[in-house]
C-alpha cells in the first residue's frame, strides 16, 4: 500500500513539474565548463523542489543520460557532477546525495547497474573520493 502511493505521488509531481530543459545530445557535445554549468543549474533546480520532485529530476535526468552516452562519457558526466556537488554552498551534501541515490534506486535494473558502477568509478577517480564515499556509506545505513 505504502509502495502505491509512493508511486501515485511520484506519478502525481512527475505530471505537475515544470522540468528544467536539457538538451541531453547537446549537452554532452559540451566543453567542461559548459557541462559544469548546465549542471550547477541542474543542481539550483532540484534544490528549489520538494523532495518527490527531486528524485523525479534526478530520475530524468539519469535516464537521458544514459539514452545518450558511452560508459566513458557516463562516467566523464558524474565526475563533472560530483566535482559541481562539492561545490555548492549552503547545501547539506548529504540530503542531497541521499536523494541522488534515492533516484538511482528508482531506475529499472539495467540503468541503476550503469548509473552504480559509473558513478563508483568516477568517484574513485576524484581526489575527494573519501568524502564523497564515505557520505554514501553514511546514508547506505
Amino acid at each position: 500500500m505504502a509502495l502505491n502511493n509512493r508511486v501515485n505521488s511520484l506519478l502525481y509531481h512527475a505530471a505537475s513539474i515544470t522540468i528544467m530543459k536539457i538538451n541531453y545530445h547537446e549537452f554532452i557535445k559540451q566543453n567542461e565548463a559548459q557541462k559544469k554549468e548546465t549542471l550547477g543549474s541542474f543542481y539550483h533546480d532540484v534544490l528549489s523542489r520538494n523532495r518527490d520532485e527531486q528524485v523525479q529530476l534526478f530520475i530524468n535526468f539519469l535516464e537521458n543520460i544514459s539514452k545518450v552516452t558511452d560508459d566513458q562519457q557516463y562516467e566523464n558526466i558524474c565526475r563533472l557532477s560530483m566535482e559541481v556537488f562539492l561545490s555548492l554552498k549552503d547545501v547539506n551534501l548529504r540530503d542531497l546525495m541521499a536523494v541522488r541515490l534515492e533516484a538511482q534506486f528508482e531506475l529499472p535494473d539495467d540503468e541503476r547497474m550503469v548509473d552504480s558502477m559509473n558513478l563508483l568509478r568516477a568517484i574513485e577517480s576524484m581526489p575527494e573520493k573519501d568524502i564523497l564515499l564515505d557520505m554514501i556509506k553514511s546514508i547506505e545505513r
